[in-house]
C-alpha cells in the first residue's frame, strides 16, 4: 500500500511514458490452464478434510489407504497449482507494465487483490471455520477468533511480488542469456537443499521453489527434450512407492521410529524431486499449448468464474463436508468411518464443490456491478 501510494512521490514508480493501451487479448490456453489449476485447488482442499486435516471441518484422520493415495496426490499434482499461477500472472505482467506504467500497474494490482485478501483475511476464512465449529460443535473444543489466510495467501505474495516487479521497472535494464535447462535444474537442486533444512526445522512439508522466469521466456518443450517426460515418469513412480510404503496403514499403526523414518524420508524427497517439479511444469504448459488452445461458450464461463472459485470454495468445503457426516449418520466429525465411504465422501463433497464454486462464480461475473471485482 506504501509504494503504490507514496511512490509516485519519491519517483520509484514513474508514470508510463506513454498512453495506455487496450488490454492484452485473451490467450485460450492460459484460461483453460487456469480453470484447471482451480479446480485441483479445490479438491485437493477437498482431500485435506478427509486425511491431513486443516483450518476448517475435518474427519477423523483413520487408517486407511486413502492416506498414502493423498500423499501421492500431493507430490504429483501440487507442483502443478500455485506456480502455474505465478507463472499465468507472471505473463501478463510485462505487457500490462507497459501498458500502464509502473504506478498505474501497482494501483490497478492493489484495487483488484487487497480488497479481496483483507476480506477473507480478517472476516469470511474466521467465519468458515467458525461455521464449522457451530456446525460441528467439537468435544473439548472452543472457538477463537483469529484471521487466518488460509487458501488466500497466494494474494499476498503475488502482491509483494507485482510490487518488486514494479519498482524494478526503474531500475536500469541489464540483459542477461537465458539459463539453459540443465542449469536450471542444478540450481533447483541446491536451493532444495535450503528448503530441505528449513522443512526439518519447521516441521512443514513444503516444496522448493522453481524459476518461471525461464517457462515464460523459453520455448519450454523444445528445449526441455525428450528426457523431461522420462524423468516425470521415473519421479512418479517413485512417488508412488514412497507414498504407499511410507504412509500405508502397516508403517502408520508403526512404532514411533518407523513413523519416524517415514518422514524423514518425505523430506529427503525434496532434493531429488527439485527437478520433478520444474520438469512436470514445462510438460503441463507444453499439454496446455498444444491441445487446450481452444474456446467455446463453457470455457468462457468457467473461466470468468475462476478467481471466484478460488475465494469461495472453502465454504463449500464445509458444507459438504458436514452433509456427508449426516448422511453417514456419524455422532460427531471425529467418528472414524470405513475406507470405502472416505473414497466416496471424497469424491462426493469434491464433484459438489467444483461445480456449486463454478456456478456461483460464473452467475455472479454477470452482474454488472459485481463483475468488475471478480
Amino acid at each position: 500500500i506504501f509504494v503504490t501510494f507514496a511512490g509516485g512521490r519519491c519517483r520509484c514508480l514513474p508514470e508510463a511514458s506513454a498512453s495506455p493501451s487496450s488490454g492484452a487479448p485473451r490467450v485460450a490456453w492460459i484460461d483453460n490452464a487456469k480453470v484447471a489449476m482451480i479446480t485441483l485447488v479445490a479438491v485437493g482442499h477437498t482431500g485435506m478434510a478427509f486425511s491431513f486435516g486443516g483450518p476448517m471441518i475435518s474427519l477423523s484422520p483413520a487408517t486407511t489407504w486413502f492416506s498414502p493415495a493423498a500423499v501421492l496426490g500431493l507430490l504429483l499434482l501440487k507442483p502443478l497449482v500455485v506456480p502455474m499461477f505465478f507463472f499465468i500472472s507472471g505473463y501478463f505482467a510485462p505487457p500490462a507494465l507497459d501498458r500502464k506504467g509502473p504506478r498505474h500497474f501497482m494501483r490497478a494490482n492493489l484495487l483488484r487483490l487487497a480488497p479481496a485478501y483483507f476480506v477473507w483475511w480478517l472476516a469470511v476464512n474466521p467465519l468458515t471455520e467458525y461455521m464449522g465449529y457451530v456446525l460441528t460443535r467439537p468435544a473439548g473444543d472452543s472457538y477463537r477468533y483469529l484471521p487466518n489466510s488460509f487458501h488466500t495467501w497466494f494474494l499476498n505474495w503475488l502482491l509483494v511480488f507485482q510490487c518488486c516487479y514494479a519498482l524494478s521497472a526503474a531500475l536500469p535494464t541489464v540483459r542477461r542469456p537465458v539459463p539453459k535447462f540443465a542449469a536450471l535444474v542444478g540450481l533447483s537442486l541446491a536451493v532444495s537443499l535450503m528448503q530441505l533444512v528449513a522443512s526439518v526445522a519447521l516441521g512443514v512439508r513444503r516444496r522448493p521453489p522453481c524459476a518461471q522466469e525461464w517457462l515464460a521466456r523459453q520455448a519450454v518443450a523444445p528445449a526441455a527434450g525428450a528426457s523431461v517426460p522420462r524423468l516425470v515418469l521415473c519421479m512418479a513412480i517413485v512417488f508412488a512407492g514412497t507414498s504407499f510404503g511410507l504412509f500405508s496403514p502397516p508403517v502408520a499403526d508403526g512404532s514411533d521410529g518407523v513413523r519416524r523414518a517415514g518422514m524423514y524420508s518425505f523430506f529427503a524427497l525434496q532434493i531429488p524431486s527439485s527437478a520433478y517439479w520444474l520438469c512436470v511444469q514445462v510438460c503441463a504448459i507444453d499439454v496446455f499449448q498444444r491441445r487446450c488452445n481452444f474456446e467455446n461458450a463453457f470455457t468462457r464461463f468457467v473461466s470468468s468464474a475462476a478467481f471466484t472459485v478460488y475465494l469461495v470454495h472453502m465454504v463449500f468445503v464445509n458444507l459438504y463436508t458436514f452433509t456427508w457426516i449426516k448422511i453417514l449418520g456419524l455422532a460427531t466429525a471425529d467418528t472414524p468411518m470405513g475406507s470405502g465411504f472416505v473414497y466416496m465422501g471424497f469424491a462426493y463433497v469434491a464433484i459438489l464443490t467444483v461445480t456449486t464454486s463454478f456456478a456461483l462464480g460464473g452467475l455472479l461475473k454477470k452482474i454488472p456491478g459485481v463483475r468488475s471485482l471478480l
